[in-house]
Formats: structure tokens, C-alpha cells, sequence
């Protein structure tokens, strides 16, 4: 019998919540609390509990660090994956708060719960392959919330879906190759096409250029929620991953062309992503060219391999989750104000102010102008890269800022009043604006997050701290 000890709670907890949550989902407040709750109490209990240290849940101890072997595969938690589960649980808890208020499809919080808990066992299972399968499965699982709702194009799941599955043989082949290298040393040629495999494989997970195209494409036909929590969780995931290859496999930094790849894909994503969210007036659009521009330069900060630039990949990260969740929390609060089929009419902003401040601040934040918490995550990895190559860094922050033109226009699309056409009347020339106003807890979970974006902006030491911790547990270089 399996003993309910060590990390294989951090999985079975969520998972379980996540079926409970799916029996209650008729009563559409309490699936958002309990997930919310949980998330944030077993956060706590990873951030709070000295390490070492064991607690007691109904008569039964509970040790996290304690090894178990499920199947005859090891489960262990490191000192590197207890911050790493604690962003995990705190990014769920803060998007389930927001879908108690936001969420319209039911399927986020279950779906969300049970890949949660995937993801704890990638960061905790041994050896590898099975953190790739693990990760494959959450993959698939994501892909009903982001369409939960009828009529919508499923182009961004498609894309999403297939270059996940085209990166797992890579992964799966390299395992199967650096076992035959164990039995001949000899065979150079070995380890080479495993480091190819590898690489090719997370560039497909990243998104990196040319194989993008998923990012943007599931925030704008996605649910605004589950598209946050893939940008954020998933993606964070995608960087644990990353990681723990690296630190299981050091020769892979030690390539002679590591930093010149990396910072190549790096530049051209950031570069993309910059200037097609320049030209976007699409809100889900936007955030995922601002999620490459993000990805780009964490890239390029991956090429410098120091503890340094891992810390500030790791901000970047905490940073993107705060932004995101605003702005995608103000994006569903102004689409309930429209027909399910419908675009966002022009001014229906005045309708949602609340609403539309969210999305403004969330872009801003995302973009990484201050006072907000993104000013200085970004600042942090530009000024990182700028050490190394002040010309690189000059090009990277003129990508960083570049979507800001997309944000105002788009913001300006929702604050213009229509336009009476002549000899038309104003009723018949445009649809009319829904005369909805915001409920009072929409607008306190709204400036619940606000709030977080500022007081973080001004105080970033609070998160700095803990990427700092996270990236000298990974000892990668």
C-alpha cells in the first residue's frame, strides 16, 4: 500500500480537490473557494515549513522531504522544488480567486486542480522521462477549459496541442540515447543528438521563433483564465522542466554555441513579439506576444549561465503572473457585457471602467512600465543581458516597449464613443452598448490585483527574495 507522506501529497491534494470541485461545479461559487483555498494553504505550507520539518493532517505526519517509490519510481523533493511548487500554488490560488468571479465555462478550476497536480509531479518524480509524460498529460487536460464555452475557434488549442506532442519524441528519443552513451563512452555522436533533440524539443515548448504560432492563437480564441494559467503555471512549468535537464545534464550549457543560439532564438522572439504586438488590437492577441517578448528575453538571459540571469528569468516569471491575471480577469469582465458571438463594441469601456482600468494596468504591467511589479522584473533581466552586450539590450528594450502601442489602441477602441453616421440614426449605425454596471465583488477582486501590481512594483524585494532563493537551490552553472 502507498502511505500518504512525502511530495506525493503535493500531488494527490490537488487532484482530489480538483474532483470534488468538478461534482460541486453546479454551485458556481464554491468550485473558485475551495480551489482557491487549498492552493494558497498547501503554498503557505511549502513557503512557511522549515525544511525538515514535518506537520500532521488527521492523525497521519506528513513529512515532504521523505522519499516514497510509487511503482518502483522515486518521488523526491528537493530543497530547489519547494519555491518552484510554492509560484505553482500561489499563481492557481490567485487565478481561482479570479474565477470565482470571472470564470463563465465551470471546467477551469477542476481541469486546473488536476493539472496542478501533474505538474508537482514533474518537479518531483524521477528519473526524467517520466516529468515529460507527466507534463504531456497536463497538456492534454488544458485544452477543455480553454474551449469550454460553445462556438468557439479551437485553432489556438490545435496548435497548442500539436507542438506539445511533437516535442515529447524528441525528449522520449534523447533519454533512450543517453542511456546507450552510458555503455559507449566512445560514441560522440551520441551525445550530440541528444543535445539536438533536447533543445529542438523546448524550443517547440517555449514557442520560441519560428514555431510561435500557438502563443498568440490561444489567448485570442482561448478563455481568458485558462489562457493566463497556461502563460504563467504551464509555462513556468515548461522553465522548471528546463532546469532540472539542465542540472541533470550540465554538458548541455557547455556547448560551444549555447550562448550564440540562445541568444539568437532569443532576440528574433523578442523582436516578434514586439513588433506584431504593435500592430494588434486584439486583447487575448496581445497578451501572447507579450508572453514572447517575455520568453525572448528570458532566453537570451539563459545564454549568459549565471545564477544571476536564472534569478532573473524566475522574476520575469512571478512578475508575468500578476499582469496576467489582471488583465485577463478585465478581459472576461468586459466580454460578459456583450453577446457570447459578439466583438467587444466601441465604448463599452464606460460601461466597465473598472473592467478596462484592469486590462490597462495588467498590459502595463506585462509590458513592464512602472510603478508596476513588471518595471522591475524587466529591468532586472535587461539590465542583466545589458552587461554582457549593451547592444542587445538596447534592441530588447525597444522590443520590450513596442506592444505598448497595440495596449492604447486597443484601450482607445473601448473608451471611443460611436460615431453617428450621416443620415443614420445613432441606434441603427452601431449595436448598443449593454447598460450592465459591475458588481461590487468583481470590481473588489479587480482591485484586489491592483493593488498587488503596485504594492509589488514598488516593493519587489518581497518576490526578488525568493527568485534569488529559487535560482542558488538550481545551481545550474
Amino acid at each position: 500500500m502507498i502511505e500518504t507522506t512525502g511530495p506525493l501529497v503535493l500531488i494527490l491534494v490537488p487532484m482530489l480537490t480538483g474532483v470534488l470541485a468538478y461534482v460541486l461545479r453546479r454551485w458556481r461559487s464554491v468550485p473558485p473557494i475551495l480551489g482557491a483555498s487549498v492552493t494558497l494553504l498547501l503554498g503557505l505550507i511549502l513557503v512557511l515549513l522549515p525544511s525538515g520539518q514535518s506537520f500532521e493532517i488527521a492523525g497521519q505526519e506528513i513529512a515532504l522531504e521523505q522519499s516514497v517509490d510509487v511503482l518502483g519510481r522515486a518521488l523526491v523533493l528537493q530543497p530547489s522544488d519547494r519555491p518552484a511548487m510554492g509560484y505553482l500554488f500561489f499563481t492557481a490560488a490567485a487565478l481561482f480567486l479570479a474565477a470565482w468571479r470571472f470564470d463563465r465555462g465551470g471546467l477551469f478550476v477542476p481541469m486546473g486542480l488536476g493539472m496542478l497536480g501533474l505538474l508537482c509531479g514533474v518537479l518531483v518524480v524521477h528519473p526524467l522521462i517520466y516529468a515529460v509524460l507527466f507534463f504531456q498529460i497536463a497538456v492534454v487536460l488544458s485544452v477543455f477549459p480553454l474551449y469550454a464555452e460553445e462556438d468557439t475557434p479551437v485553432r489556438g488549442g490545435l496548435r497548442y496541442l500539436t507542438f506539445y506532442i511533437l516535442a515529447l519524441p524528441g525528449l522520449m528519443i534523447s533519454h533512450w540515447l543517453l542511456d546507450l552513451y552510458v555503455y559507449s563512452p566512445d560514441q560522440v555522436s551520441l551525445l550530440e543528438t541528444a543535445t539536438i533533440l533536447i533543445g529542438f524539443s523546448f524550443v517547440l515548448m517555449l514557442g520560441l521563433v519560428p514555431f510561435h504560432a500557438w502563443v498568440p492563437a490561444i489567448g485570442s480564441d482561448g478563455a481568458p483564465l485558462m489562457s493566463a494559467f497556461l502563460y504563467t503555471a504551464m509555462t513556468g512549468g515548461v522553465w522548471f522542466l528546463l532546469f532540472e535537464y539542465l542540472r541533470a545534464y550540465p554538458w548541455l550549457a557547455e556547448h560551444g554555441e549555447w550562448q550564440s543560439l540562445l541568444t539568437v532564438l532569443g532576440v528574433a522572439t523578442a523582436v516578434v513579439g514586439g513588433l506584431l504586438g504593435a500592430v494588434r488590437r486584439s486583447p487575448g492577441t496581445l497578451i501572447g506576444y507579450i508572453v514572447m517578448v517575455d520568453t525572448g528575453l528570458s532566453v537570451v538571459a539563459l545564454g549568459d549561465a549565471s545564477q544571476r540571469s536564472v534569478g532573473a528569468i524566475v522574476l520575469l516569471l512571478f512578475a508575468r503572473t500578476v499582469g496576467a491575471v489582471l488583465m485577463t480577469a478585465g478581459l472576461e469582465g468586459l466580454r460578459s457585457k456583450r453577446d457570447a458571438s459578439a466583438e467587444l463594441p466601441d465604448g463599452v469601456g464606460w460601461k466597465a471602467p473598472w473592467s478596462t482600468a484592469a486590462v490597462l494596468i495588467g498590459g502595463l504591467s506585462l509590458v513592464g512600465l512602472p510603478p508596476t511589479v513588471g518595471f522591475a522584473a524587466r529591468w532586472a533581466l535587461l539590465t542583466t543581458v545589458a552587461r554582457s552586450n549593451p547592444i542587445i539590450g538596447l534592441v530588447l528594450l525597444m522590443a520590450s516597449i513596442a506592444p505598448v502601442v497595440g495596449l492604447i489602441q486597443w484601450v482607445v477602441k473601448l473608451l471611443r464613443r460611436p460615431r453617428q453616421l450621416p443620415g443614420v440614426e445613432l441606434e441603427e449605425a452601431v449595436p448598443p452598448i449593454p447598460s450592465v454596471r459591475e458588481p461590487v465583488a468583481d470590481v473588489a477582486v479587480l482591485l484586489v490585483f491592483v493593488a498587488a501590481t503596485f504594492l509589488l512594483g514598488v516593493f519587489p524585494q518581497w518576490i526578488a527574495a525568493a527568485a534569488d532563493d529559487l535560482a542558488r537551490y538550481m545551481a545550474l552553472f
